[in-house]
């Protein structure tokens, strides 16, 4: 089931609701069966007729919101394997994680890491947004942060006292998602929401890997820096990431960022741009896209926003697409 329209908490300040929704339903089966799929394997005891869940796909990620109108206890039944947030807009909760009990304020939240096994209970008033990371996307982002590599002990504080840097960054999350018109945000446009969000949750959230942040990040290797240089000459229209390259080449994203300076002279998303302006002028000055529209040439070439593709191709080449494309075929003329 997809909502017809956007909907949003009405109280001033509070998260709008991720955008589309999955089930509307007091069936505690059918609620078990949809919430495992987004979550993980749990049961759950209900005193309610219209639970609400609703999801947006963030990359490999999925922001959700919950409204269960109705006392709820969510007892999860394995361990988890991914990272989580869950952040009330509306209502209370507690959750527990063995002799812990941790009462997320209004504002707040809970964070979840693989291994544990919470205990959840929920008031009927609740209403809460939450993101569902896959542990491997947390870690590399972790590690190109930290420049070091990031193994299965990377845990966080549970408790997250109100107004975290990373709840201001899930609520952006959930407001785009809330007004995008696509059923489906875009690849590059979710990768980066999702960067902003896991680069806020590492920053701000007590963690194993807290120290690490402020270390010194370990000496470049220059072939590293040559395996990302040639995985973005092949493929410049790729939603390259810091994080995506760092993943790619087995270093840190301050690795790559410092490599790059060192032996390229510019970061590494400056050269990916580089490589993408030379990408689209050749296909400007390719007869076969004589009839192609700048706009698709611009998006085939990695760049989304024409204005943003036309200022950086005239920085670069001193002339507007449509002017070099003119030039060209006056000259295959």
């Amino acid at each position: 089931m997809v909502d017809a329209h956007a909907t949003t908490v009405g109280t001033p300040g509070r998260a709008p609701l991720a955008r589309r929704t999955v089930l509307c339903s007091g069936d505690v089966e059918e609620l078990t069966v949809v919430g495992t799929e987004l979550f993980s394997p749990h049961r759950l005891r209900y005193r309610g007729s219209r639970a609400r869940l609703s999801a947006t796909p963030v990359e490999h990620a999925q922001l959700i919101c919950l409204q269960y109108h109705g006392e709820s206890v969510v007892e999860t039944t394995e361990a988890l394997d991914y990272y989580a947030v869950h952040s009330p807009v509306a209502g209370r909760s507690v959750v527990t994680f063995g002799r812990e009990s941790v009462r997320p304020p209004m504002g707040g939240g809970v964070v979840f890491s693989p291994g544990d096994r919470p205990v959840m209970g929920w008031s009927a008033d609740l209403c809460q947004l939450a993101i569902r990371v896959p542990a491997a996307r947390v870690r590399a982002h972790v590690s190109m942060l930290t420049g070091r590599p990031t193994d299965g002990r990377l845990r966080f504080r549970h408790l997250s006292v109100a107004d975290s840097g990373w709840i201001s960054a899930l609520r952006t999350m959930a407001t785009v998602a809330d007004r995008h018109d696509a059923v489906v945000l875009p690849d590059r446009l979710s990768g980066r929401l999702l960067d902003m969000f896991l680069t806020a949750l590492v920053l701000t959230q007590p963690s194993t890997y807290a120290d690490a942040l402020l270390a010194e990040a370990p000496p470049p290797s220059v072939t590293a820096i040559e395996l990302a240089a040639q995985l973005i000459d092949a493929d410049p229209d790729q939603p390259w990431s810091l994080a995506r390259l760092a993943s790619e080449t087995g270093v840190s994203g301050r690795s790559l960022q410092a490599g790059f300076r060192r032996y390229k002279e510019c970061s590494p998303m400056a050269f990916v741009r580089e490589r993408r302006l030379e990408l689209a002028h050749r296909l400007l000055l390719d007869p076969a896209y004589a009839s192609t529209p700048i706009a698709q040439i611009a998006a085939d070439a990695g760049f989304p926003h024409l204005g943003r593709f036309a200022a950086a191709y005239r920085r670069r080449y001193g002339v507007t697409p449509s002017h070099m494309r003119k030039s060209a075929v006056r000259a295959a003329n």
